[in-house]
């Protein structure tokens, strides 16, 4: 590589083993040396972490979906604000898949009204909102 950093508005090709793997809006790292690898995994968790932290340990609340780790960061920040104060009991980045829609039913059973995905900048796969209408998991999409 030639640029030290990438900004937003770069475009940059890469070919990665295992960056199927990546959490879209994450930090992208080099490894210079072995001596870095624990460092760098730190630097990688910790945003994760912070957002699980959010979560209402009570297991009750909407379930929220994004395309990157900063929308969510802002989604849960919003959702915990005084303002607004909505629960969420987990919290997932990219489309809306079937299991998704699954973890979401059990507020069925709980309280109805949080058997809720917001899901922000992705797609619903079709197998997802064809079991959310027949469930009854309400899908907002924005």
């Amino acid at each position: 590589m030639w640029a030290k950093e990438f900004c937003g508005t770069n475009l940059m090709t890469s070919f990665f083993q295992g960056l199927e793997h990546a959490i879209a809006g994450t930090a992208l790292y080099v490894l210079k040396s072995d001596d870095d690898l624990d460092r760098l995994k730190d630097a990688v968790t910790e945003k994760m972490t912070r957002v699980r932290n959010r979560i209402d340990k009570s297991g009750e609340g909407i379930y929220v979906q994004a395309s990157t780790l900063g929308s969510l960061e802002a989604l849960t920040e919003f959702l915990k604000s005084p303002a607004v104060n909505i629960p969420f009991c987990d919290f997932s980045i990219g489309p809306v898949h079937k299991k998704d829609v699954m973890k979401t039913n059990v507020m069925l059973e709980r309280k109805k009204e949080y058997a809720t995905i917001l899901a922000f900048d992705v797609r619903v796969m079709p197998d997802a909102r064809d079991l959310a209408e027949e469930s009854g998991v309400k899908i907002f999409v924005a």
